[in-house]
């Protein structure tokens, strides 16, 4: 027997009786598994009387379960319930709500360590919700995903535009203060100003990760949406825009209203009311005020709009920072930057497509972005040419590309 004890489960006791049954020596069977003689002679005994069932961990005596008639199931059931339906003020179940309700239910005492112990087995976390909203309309949310979407789809690949999303915010004096280390039992102290006031910020998020903003002393208002549109436009001299943003009275005001349809290469779209969560924008938001400047320590605006630049500045050159956000919502965030004014260069290969669908082929080719369309995938129904070998001419051979040269297969 070995000096170190192995619990054995039913797979473990499986192979020991199994490597007997094989001819080999018990005692090399029990040394090999760290276990006892004794134990692997009663483990052959029970699977020779009662079979493999007989292998299995016959359950201890003690004290009983006090909740045995509180199944995973039906704990889970309470939990997705409505807490508001069991007299809460609140839809949101603690471990000292669980208990109460458990309690009165069952008519049993049992501790909240118990109750803790019984949600984490049912495979249940504590989490933050997402936030809702009562004065969202679902059937609009509904009609902007079927109707809208496609349409924003169909102006970035027809124009070949650049797709971004586009929000404000405030950044206040008064900062959020995160956590540190502390000796149990007393509360650290972080000191910060007492005075009112913040900076407005407003920026634009592409589907590639890549951030443009632009800071201001006063609340924001049409002007200075109009204004931020025009610097992205000069951004991006050639190109076509499909910018997106929520429906706040700055965005959707008759003199904003104007300046877009004044602009041949500006398309806006309007996220549906009541639907933050939409917009990755919130996200970055969130990563400023409550990572990149919790418990920071200017006491002035000129000090905070100072900070906030730097911060800001560092995050646009980290596309790779809002990739997980900007997946989820089902864009495409890659750190690779392409040629003038954004255009992403993207690898293709020769390939044909069967019947069946198969793709088969070698790398040949460097497609723009534009080329792509969601994370969709261009199927060419001819055998794409291999027009160089090298990086540099394959990249010139794509510029000089037409649209109809590339878009000449079907959209997957």
């Amino acid at each position: 027997m070995s000096g170190v004890a192995v619990y054995s489960t039913f797979d473990i006791r499986l192979r020991a009786v199994e490597s007997v049954e094989r001819g080999i020596p018990k005692g090399q069977v029990a040394i090999a598994f760290g276990i006892d003689r004794s134990t692997l002679y009663r483990w052959c005994h029970h699977c020779q009387q009662e079979g493999t069932d007989g292998l299995y961990r016959q359950e201890g005596s003690g004290r009983p379960k006090l909740l045995n008639e509180l199944n995973e199931k039906e704990l889970q059931s309470i939990v997705l319930s409505s807490a508001l339906s069991y007299g809460f003020e609140s839809d949101l179940w603690t471990v000292g709500r669980l208990h109460r309700v458990i309690t009165e239910k069952f008519c049993i005492q049992v501790s909240k360590h118990t109750i803790w112990r019984r949600l984490v087995a049912a495979g249940l976390t504590y989490q933050k919700p997402e936030r809702g909203y009562y004065e969202a309309n679902e059937e609009v949310r509904k009609h902007w995903r079927r109707y809208v979407i496609p349409k924003i789809k169909h102006c970035i690949l027809e124009n070949k535009s650049i797709f971004y999303f586009q929000d404000e915010s405030n950044v206040s004096l008064a900062a959020f203060l995160g956590k540190t280390w502390s000796p149990f039992g007393q509360t650290p102290k972080a000191t910060i100003t007492g005075l009112r006031g913040g900076i407005s910020a407003m920026f634009a998020l592409s589907n590639r990760g890549f951030l443009v903003f632009r800071l201001y002393e006063k609340r924001i208002a049409s002007v200075e949406v109009i204004e931020f549109l025009c610097q992205m436009l000069l951004h991006h001299p050639r190109r076509h825009l499909v910018v997106v943003m929520d429906q706040a009275t700055p965005h959707t005001s008759k003199l904003t209203r104007q300046f877009i349809e004044s602009q041949k290469r500006l398309h806006v779209f309007y996220l549906p009311s009541y639907s933050p969560n939409w917009n990755p924008d919130e996200k970055v938001w969130n990563h400023l005020k409550c990572q990149e400047l919790k418990s920071h320590q200017e006491k002035t605006k000129a000090e905070l709009k100072e900070l906030t630049q730097s911060k800001l500045q560092a995050m646009s050159k980290n596309p790779k920072l809002f990739e997980e956000e900007l997946d989820r919502q089902g864009l495409e965030a890659k750190s690779g930057r392409g040629a003038e004014f954004g255009v992403q260069y993207v690898s293709f290969c020769e390939f044909e497509v069967s019947e069946s669908g198969e793709m088969r082929g070698r790398c040949a080719l460097m497609l723009p972005f534009w080329a792509l369309a969601e994370r969709k995938v261009l199927v060419f129904w001819e055998k794409v040419p291999v027009f160089a070998k090298n990086r540099q001419a394959r990249l010139e051979r794509a510029n000089r590309m037409t649209e109809n040269e590339i878009v000449r297969g079907s959209l997957l």
